[in-house]
């Protein structure tokens, strides 16, 4: 089984920087989890999407490491 976290604690994004948050991130660690976004007006909100046996709290701790390490990358 899989479970939604909506990372309303991100903020807004406009739907270009979603759309590569989520190109650059879906897939990319052990946890193979999956990046989608919700569009409201162009106002996009960030949803992880992983399997039911991680923690809500373990899913966010690497979806911000991984983004951070991308990051450092580029």
């Amino acid at each position: 089984m899989k479970q939604e976290i909506i990372l309303t604690e991100l903020g807004f994004f406009p739907e270009t920087i979603a759309k590569k948050i989520s190109e650059k991130l879906t897939g990319k660690t052990y946890m193979d989890f999956e990046i989608k976004y919700s569009n409201c007006a162009s106002n996009c909100t960030i949803i992880l999407i992983v399997d039911d046996k991680y923690t809500r709290e373990e899913a966010k701790k690497m979806f911000f490491s991984s983004a951070f390490w991308i990051l450092g990358q580029n």
